[in-house]
C-alpha cells in the first residue's frame, strides 16, 4: 500500500489495493492511519461491488442508517443514492460537513463514483485543521469557548415547497435534528483543533446576538474557502474517496447540469477504533 500525498494540508491517492478483496486488519488499520494523516484518500479504478463498498466501510465502524431524505440502494441500505442530471438539480454546491445537526456527526463517508458526466462535477475538500491554524491567536481564543446550533431545516431550507422531498423535511422530528457542537473540536484520534461550523447547518452562534452571530460566521464562511486549504478530485468512474468528517468539510460542483452523475454513499456513524482506546481508558 502507498499513500501518494496531493497537498501538504489535505489529501492522497492510495495505490496497491484490490478493494473487491477482503482487508486485513493490519491493511485496515494502515488505511485509517491514512485517514487520520491525510483527511481525504482517493482511490481510483475501483470497481467495486455494493458489498465490497459495505466492507470496506465497516473496516472504519458501524455503517450509519438510511438517509432521511435521500433514495437507497435496493437490497443494500446503508449505501445512499446520490443522482442528479436534466431533472433532478444538484444540491450538494456547498461547503459543509456530513449530518451536523446530530448531536453525534458521523466519524467517515465512503463516496464511489458509478456515472460521471463527461466535464465538471469535481469536488472539493478542506481541512478545518488548517482553517483553524490559520486564524490569529486571539480569534483561536475567542472561538475556543463558544457553541453553534446546527439544524437539518437550515440546511434544507431551499427545498420547493410542496415538492416530495420538503414534504418529508416538514415530518422530521424537529428535536432529534438539532444539535449543539462547539465551534472548535478536538479530534478525538488526532488531538488537533478543527473549526465546526459549516454553512449549510450551523444556524447560529449560541450567546451571540444575532447580528454579531451573523457577522461572526460570515467571516468563518470565507475564511474556510481558502484555496490553500483544500484538495480537489476530478471523477473517474469507478473512484473512492474516504474522508474524515470531524477535520473537514466538502463541496460537490454542481456545473454539470444538465448531464448525468451518479454516486453511491456510505456513511462511517463511529471510529470503533477511538471508542475502544475510550472503552479501554474507563
Amino acid at each position: 500500500m502507498k499513500f501518494e500525498r496531493l497537498t501538504p494540508s489535505i489529501g492522497a491517492n492510495v495505490h496497491g489495493l484490490d478493494l473487491n478483496r477482503p482487508l486485513s486488519q493490519a491493511a485496515a488499520n494502515q488505511l485509517y492511519d491514512g485517514l487520520i494523516e491525510h483527511l481525504v484518500l482517493f482511490f481510483p479504478g475501483q470497481d467495486v461491488t455494493p458489498e465490497a463498498h459495505e466492507a470496506l466501510a465497516q473496516s472504519f465502524g458501524p455503517l450509519g442508517p438510511p438517509h432521511p431524505l435521500y433514495p437507497h440502494l435496493p437490497g443494500h441500505e446503508p449505501i445512499m443514492i446520490l443522482e442528479y442530471d436534466a431533472v433532478r438539480r444538484a444540491d450538494s454546491d456547498v461547503w459543509h460537513s456530513d449530518v451536523t445537526f446530530k448531536p453525534n456527526p458521523p466519524f467517515a463517508s465512503v463516496l464511489r463514483s458509478k456515472v460521471v458526466p463527461p466535464h465538471g462535477g469535481d469536488t472539493l475538500w478542506a481541512s478545518m485543521y488548517a482553517a483553524f491554524d490559520a486564524l490569529s491567536q486571539p480569534m483561536q481564543r475567542f472561538l475556543k469557548g463558544l457553541e453553534a446550533s446546527h439544524d437539518i431545516f437550515t440546511g434544507f431550507s431551499y427545498l420547493e415547497e410542496g415538492s416530495e422531498q420538503h414534504e418529508m423535511l416538514q415530518k422530521l422530528d424537529r428535536k432529534a435534528h438539532t444539535a449543539r457542537h462547539p465551534v472548535v473540536l478536538r479530534h478525538p484520534a488526532s488531538g488537533r483543533k478543527a473549526l465546526f461550523v459549516n454553512s449549510c447547518f450551523t444556524s447560529n452562534i449560541i450567546g451571540l446576538k444575532p447580528a454579531e452571530s451573523r457577522g461572526l460566521l460570515d467571516m468563518l464562511y470565507r475564511h474556510i474557502v481558502n484555496p490553500e486549504f483544500q484538495v480537489r478530485l476530478r471523477w473517474q468512474p469507478d473512484t473512492i474517496a474516504i474522508w474524515d468528517n470531524r477535520s473537514t468539510q466538502h463541496f460537490a460542483v454542481g456545473d454539470y447540469y444538465p448531464a448525468h452523475r451518479l454516486m453511491h454513499r456510505i456513511t462511517v456513524i463511529e471510529d470503533v477504533r477511538v471508542a475502544a482506546k475510550r472503552a479501554a481508558a474507563e
